[in-house]
């Protein structure tokens, strides 16, 4: 996983605004 966590923050928070 060489993705930072903030775009793991950023989809989490994505997902649940849009659920």
């Amino acid at each position: 996983m060489k993705i930072p966590f903030r775009i793991f923050e950023y989809t989490y928070a994505t997902l649940h605004f849009c659920t």
